[in-house]
């Protein structure tokens, strides 16, 4: 069974067509559509010499024929060179929209080095350390793991009691409070927050565009730290409904 290798390549526009190139195979299409080597090489941009040339190295690699080489007769694509170019054109009609994640993941990456504000910090670290804090008693890990349930717990509990709606967190430390009722962006409620009731959290907006109308709430805080400054969020929140 032959095997298959993925290449990319950054250009300045995206091509309108998502199909992953393969030079052989847009050889054979174009021999098909074309009808001659050498329309072809002129379709393709190619040497006449060039396109003979990779066809014939092509056949030899993959150790069947793929042009029916008759001389002053119309260039035609054997059996094996329909089926082959059939079953790729099938493959990537069926994975097209994984093809398409991936390259809008990869684009997403690489964005990242076109951002001069964005820098790469180089970090150093004990690998001997590492080591033994992996390897080592793990005790310490399962009591803050359930420290910090205790306070997720409080946290959810208080907004539940507020009435502050909030989709619940499956990791991290903060819960995203829903507070689009009150009519008021994030940045503006965030901002209400902390002049009225000397509690910081910060807008949504902060992750993108779709986190406006939530807060991002931590529970880093001591639990009797949590319950105080939810309950004063809640205050701020039934103001802000009132005053609608």
């Amino acid at each position: 069974m032959h095997k298959v290798q993925l290449s990319y390549q950054l250009s300045a526009e995206r091509s309108p067509n998502a199909l992953i190139r393969n030079p052989l195979l847009d050889l054979l299409h174009a021999v098909r559509e074309h009808g001659s080597i050498s329309g072809a090489a002129r379709h393709l941009g190619l040497s006449y010499r060039h396109v003979w040339g990779a066809l014939k190295d092509a056949e030899q690699s993959l150790g069947h024929p793929l042009i029916v080489w008759e001389k002053g007769q119309r260039a035609l694509l054997t059996e094996f060179g329909q089926k082959l170019l059939w079953a790729e054109r099938q493959a990537q009609a069926r994975l097209a929209p994984q093809i398409e994640a991936l390259r809008g993941d990869i684009e997403r990456a690489l964005a990242m080095a076109f951002d001069d504000s964005a820098h790469v910090l180089v970090l150093y670290a004990s690998h001997d350390a590492a080591l033994a804090a992996l390897r080592g008693d793990q005790g310490c890990v399962d009591e803050i793991v359930g420290i910090f349930a205790q306070r997720r717990r409080a946290l959810l509990d208080g907004l539940r009691s507020v009435g502050i709606p909030f989709p619940h967190p499956a990791g991290a430390f903060f819960a995203f409070g829903d507070i689009r009722a009150t009519g008021m962006s994030s940045a503006d409620f965030a901002v209400k927050v902390l002049q009225e009731a000397g509690v910081l959290v910060f807008p949504g907006t902060q992750y993108g565009a779709s986190g406006e109308g939530f807060l991002r709430i931590s529970y880093l805080a001591e639990i009797p730290d949590i319950e105080r400054a939810v309950s004063a969020l809640g205050r701020v929140y039934q103001s802000a409904m009132e005053g609608r």
